[in-house]
């Protein structure tokens, strides 16, 4: 609680769409902003909706696995030149 005898549940949010300072951490945020503004923008906050705020992350994570397993698989026909069950083995393991 305050002092004024109010309780300060909030946790100390940081706002990923503002540019950092440093080299490092402005060329991480750069490509991270792919990820940040749809999912900032797309998904409701779940103060007043948090049922669609839960299936809209459901549906983020499917969609991150998925591309993320496909992607992963065509790693692995670059690198095993081809040999599809090599890279559909590669595609669930590394991500693993």
């Amino acid at each position: 609680e305050d002092k004024d005898g109010a309780s300060d549940d909030s946790d100390d949010e940081i706002d990923f769409l503002d540019c950092p300072s440093g080299l490092k951490e402005k060329i991480m945020w750069g490509l991270s902003l792919p990820i940040y503004v749809p999912l900032y923008y797309l998904t409701p906050t779940p103060k007043n909706w948090f049922v669609a705020t839960f299936i809209i992350s459901l549906l983020w994570i499917a969609g991150f696995s998925f591309f993320l397993v496909w992607w992963v698989e065509i790693l692995g026909d670059i690198i095993f030149k081809g040999s599809c069950s090599a890279s559909i083995i590669m595609g669930f393991t590394v991500l693993a």
